[in-house]
């Protein structure tokens, strides 16, 4: 925005906004406000301009960079939680894969991605983990949409109903309700049934374990999430290598390339 503003500036031959005069002020003022405001608004504005398409195409631009720059920050700070938990950790026992998530001092969605394409459902351990990754609000829409599917096509609500694991069964209440209400706005990661039909399966089999479980229980009966198993499109999750998810812990320290896209070095 600065370098929009500053070429703005240069164009008009002013070096600061008090040599521009009133139509100028209002115009950067109205660019400005353009920018921040949601699409809807955005189109409303650009109308009091010569040439909409082009303030709309900077805005566009301007959103793009900026989401770029927040998704190399979050990369970064991840990073760094990870390699100063790979320098401190000491091995110790009774320390599950929920306690080492939690000890990382920065969210990891990739790294929850994994957690949740990749645990065994039959593993105590390893549920809780999955599970926990779903109930972070940071959590990316594509791996809660992950976390549902795979709940479903293994029947892990009606195996919890019958183990009586209500602890589980409160969290992944919590899930759905978290996805109805909202809670999730992550949309970096794409999130891609292999066809309709399995998409169609997958939303089948939840609401069929909700039905049994409302039925079983006597509560109330859960509502479905809502559009969850539908194709979104975004990037694939960046590598988590060093994780062994069996384990629960790193197993080799983080690699920067796999948390940040690395400039080439050409020679001078």
């Amino acid at each position: 925005r600065s370098r929009v503003f500053g070429r703005i500036l240069h164009t008009w031959r002013a070096e600061t906004v008090e040599q521009l005069d009133d139509r100028q002020l209002q115009a950067l003022w109205q660019l400005r406000e353009l920018i921040a405001a949601a699409p809807c608004r955005a189109g409303e504005l650009a109308q009091r301009f010569r040439k909409p398409d082009v303030v709309l195409a900077i805005r566009d631009r301007v959103l793009e960079i900026d989401a770029r720059r927040q998704r190399f920050e979050r990369q970064r700070a991840a990073f760094r939680a990870t390699r100063m938990a790979w320098e401190q950790t000491v091995p110790c026992k009774g320390h599950t894969l929920v306690d080492t998530l939690r000890a990382l001092t920065a969210p990891d969605p990739d790294l929850w991605h994994k957690v949740i394409a990749e645990h065994d459902l039959a593993d105590p351990e390893q549920a809780r983990a999955a599970l926990w990754c779903a109930r972070q609000p940071g959590c990316e829409r594509a791996s809660v949409a992950l976390y549902l599917s795979r709940i479903a096509e293994a029947g892990r609500i009606t195996i919890a109903l019958r183990n009586r694991e209500t602890e589980w069964l409160g969290g992944l209440c919590s899930v759905i309700r978290g996805w109805n209400a909202g809670r999730y706005t992550g949309q970096t990661l794409g999130f891609a049934p292999k066809d309709a039909d399995e998409a169609s399966r997958a939303a089948s089999a939840l609401s069929s374990q909700l039905d049994t479980l409302a039925e079983q229980t006597g509560q109330p009966r859960w509502p479905d999430p809502t559009d969850i198993f539908a194709t979104s499109h975004g990037e694939a999750p960046r590598p988590r290598d060093n994780w062994d998810i069996g384990a629960g812990r790193m197993i080799a320290p983080p690699r920067l390339e796999h948390y940040i896209e690395i400039a080439p070095q050409h020679a001078a």
